[in-house]
């Protein structure tokens, strides 16, 4: 019996984080950049099945799958991954020339203290020695590396190269990754990736005074998250029985 509150309430504490995960990408709908999540169950007996076959090979040609959708809900469900999705979101026209975004699915290059980030659209300005940033995280890098302009009044072209007074200064870097599943998310609309993951990209098309929105669709989200309540509040139920039916017993046992 124990067991069984065990299973389910396993099964709980996923939906419980799938709320969290769909919640998350509602309040980010309007963040401008932002790319929705998804959170994958498994089963235990299959995260337990696979983590023994990396050890012992013994189970021949298994194919060992992600869960199906129905069996999201079977006792013993745990959270596997949380996947990103990389679709992207509609451009919207901001009007500002320091607003910076990519129309294919390309990715700028960001310089921080510790490592390049990527990020598909930015708000820019220039900081106090001139270079481009991108507030929060650092310099925007151009083909020369950091970017630096001698004025707020800059034009970019489509291809990326920018202008001050009609003459260009640098050209923006592009890139895109020869694997999406090795991109790691750091905060709501930065990327990082392996080197080796990188690739230039020399058909990038840029839009200046655009930003990217997010990809969520509010829709969906709202009625995965009607969903997933419904099944959190039916598992909560099955909880509260299997411990009733449990007490009884135990009061039965301790009359024999």
């Amino acid at each position: 019996m124990d067991k069984s509150i065990y299973n389910v309430g396993s099964t709980m504490k996923f939906f419980q984080e799938k709320v969290n995960v769909i919640s998350n990408n509602l309040s980010n709908s309007a963040t401008m950049g932002f790319k929705k999540d998804t959170i994958v169950s498994e089963s235990f007996d299959k995260i337990l099945l696979r983590n023994f076959k990396s050890q012992v090979s013994v189970f021949g040609n298994d194919d060992i799958t992600k869960t199906s959708f129905m069996e999201e809900y079977t006792p013993g469900v745990y959270a596997s991954e949380v996947i990103t999705s990389y679709e992207k979101g509609n451009l919207e026209d901001t009007g500002r020339k320091s607003d910076i975004a990519l129309a294919t699915d390309s990715y700028m290059v960001v310089k921080t203290k510790k490592e390049d980030v990527y990020i598909g659209s930015a708000t820019t300005k220039r900081d106090n020695e001139g270079y481009l940033i991108v507030p929060t995280l650092g310099r925007v890098q151009g083909e020369s590396g950091d970017i630096q302009i001698e004025s707020n009044d800059f034009t970019i072209d489509e291809v990326g190269r920018i202008y001050v007074d009609g003459e260009e200064v640098d050209k923006i870097k592009a890139v895109q990754f020869r694997d999406m599943k090795q991109i790691k998310k750091v905060g709501d609309v930065s990327f990082t990736t392996p080197k080796s993951n990188v690739q230039d990209d020399d058909e990038a098309m840029f839009q200046q005074g655009f930003l990217e929105g997010s990809n969520v669709n509010m829709t969906n989200e709202m009625v995965d998250l009607i969903e997933v309540s419904r099944r959190y509040q039916t598992v909560q139920q099955t909880i509260q029985m299997l411990d009733e039916i449990f007490g009884i017993a135990v009061n039965k046992i301790g009359r024999v």
